[in-house]
């Protein structure tokens, strides 16, 4: 069927339209991966910092989210080496188009619109993949160092020893006062004796 010079001038305006579509929703990705991997780096010393008194076992525990994030991140960095999109007409080809008619050159468009659709289509798939394997990860780390920070706090043992502390300086309390009872009960029981007057003589018989 043949096409007449405005059909295919809308059909390359809309080509053009899709491949910036694909290249704007690129760029955000690449943007929201950016800030996420800022906010798990500044995370991982803060919740290590978090766990320096803690028991070895809560340390042990805390690979785990150490572990989801690694993953995180290794599915974020792997975003920024894979092959750039395609942003179709190339410059290196405007010399080419040049010496074409507008019909011509506009056909030249279409067909490399198409191609670059196409291929951009499949490193799209493979950074969506990545984004959402990349924030499934990250979204666990964040779960997984709740729970561990709350189980540190809870049997931190520095709080253990506080409360030992505690409890021995109330065992001293109680026997200081039970001390202070006696002594009070031992006053109050004293017998008190009388002491002769020695002025006073006894009785002469005769």
């Amino acid at each position: 069927m043949q096409l007449d010079g405005k059909t295919i001038e809308y059909v390359a305006s809309k080509s053009n339209e899709m491949i910036e579509k694909q290249l704007a929703s690129y760029r955000e990705k690449r943007s929201v991966v950016a800030a996420i991997i800022g906010v798990n780096t500044l995370f991982i010393p803060f919740f290590l910092g978090g766990l320096q008194d803690g028991y070895t076992w809560v340390k042990i525990i805390s690979f785990l989210p150490m572990a989801a994030i690694c993953i995180s991140l290794f599915n974020f960095i792997k975003i920024y080496h894979l092959k750039p999109l395609e942003h179709g007409i190339n410059v290196d080809t405007y010399n080419d188009l040049a010496q074409m008619s507008f019909e011509e050159a506009t056909l030249k468009e279409i067909a490399v619109n198409q191609y670059s659709f196409k291929q951009n289509e499949k490193i799209l798939e493979k950074v969506n993949k990545s984004y959402q394997f990349g924030v499934n990860f990250t979204i666990a780390a964040i779960a997984l160092s709740i729970i561990v920070l709350s189980l540190n706090f809870v049997f931190s043992p520095e709080k253990a020893a506080t409360e030992v502390i505690i409890l021995k300086q109330k065992k001293m309390g109680d026997g200081n006062n039970t001390g202070n009872n006696n002594n009070t009960g031992s006053g109050n029981n004293t017998p008190t004796t009388t002491q002769p007057n020695p002025n006073i003589l006894p009785p002469v018989n005769p």
